[in-house]
């Protein structure tokens, strides 16, 4: 089995949100851009055999998840200090063939080295978006030269990539 593991506010901020900070501004907002996302989910799966989904949030969805879950895409929200990162990785270490799990963020800090260092491979969101490209329907839809100007690396991420790196090469 394939398992896409999906930093779900990180694709929401960088790939569906059109204003990322209206999107987590109010939790009606964030509600709505989940469900989205979830939706994009089950018709990219649909028809696919051996794909299973796994979106994690930050913080509690008021019970959401079961709501929004299903047999090929399941929705978790990370209590307390977790976090959908450290849930990401936890996951990811437990799992048998962890050379079976992509992860969808743009995180470059402790959970884009995790997944580089031991898991299948880290798709970015630019990534994620031109596979769903097909089946959006979509309220944040970008401009082809959008999603062009973000497949290329930010200043920031190439600096946060040279930092962390070689600190982990001498530990």
């Amino acid at each position: 089995m394939n398992i896409l593991m999906i930093d779900g506010y990180n694709v929401i901020a960088r790939g569906l949100a059109k204003d990322p900070k209206q999107a987590m501004g109010s939790e009606d907002t964030r509600r709505e851009y989940r469900e989205e996302l979830v939706r994009l989910m089950k018709r990219y799966c649909a028809g696919k055999k051996g794909l299973e989904v796994r979106i994690y949030f930050d913080g509690t969805g008021e019970g959401s998840a079961p709501a929004l879950s299903d047999r090929s895409v399941k929705v978790f929200f990370a209590k307390g200090d977790q976090g959908a990162d450290n849930a990401i990785i936890k996951f990811c270490k437990a799992y048998p063939k962890p050379r079976d799990i992509e992860v969808a963020s743009d995180d470059w800090g402790t959970l884009g080295f995790h997944v580089r260092s031991h898991v299948g491979k880290i798709l970015t969101v630019a990534e994620l978006m031109r596979r769903l490209d097909s089946r959006r329907c979509s309220s944040g839809s970008k401009s082809p030269a959008q999603r062009q100007e973000d497949q290329a690396l930010s200043d920031g991420a190439r600096q946060s990539i040279n930092q962390t790196l070689p600190a982990s090469w001498f530990r």
